[in-house]
């Protein structure tokens, strides 16, 4: 589904209330699960389909072990908050919210 992500969070730390609405991407949101020699779990993907070959291209990291922690209308959209953990600069996993609307 094609969705608008506002990312709450900067290496973990939540960013000051409307902050992140200078910075929102749009792509499609799915989830998938993965499994690799030290981690086996479903992550949430927020990237666009290439022309060609159909493979996924990521937008901004993956979130992985997402939580839905909020969904509700909004002004005639939805929107819906997942928290997870995303990949921090060291590779170390930092904690990081999604509010994703539709549409």
């Amino acid at each position: 589904m094609r969705v608008v992500v506002y990312q709450l969070r900067q290496d973990g730390k939540r960013v000051e209330e409307g902050t992140h609405l200078d910075r929102p991407v749009t792509g499609l949101l799915s989830m998938a699960s993965t499994e690799t020699v030290n981690y086996h779990g479903h992550m949430l993907q927020i990237g666009t389909r290439g022309p060609r070959n159909g493979q996924f291209d990521h937008v901004v990291p993956p979130l992985y072990e997402p939580k839905l922690v909020d969904m509700r209308e909004r002004s005639g959209k939805w929107r819906m908050r997942f928290i997870g953990f995303q990949a921090g600069k060291d590779g170390a996993g930092v904690v990081q919210e999604w509010l994703c609307e539709i549409g």
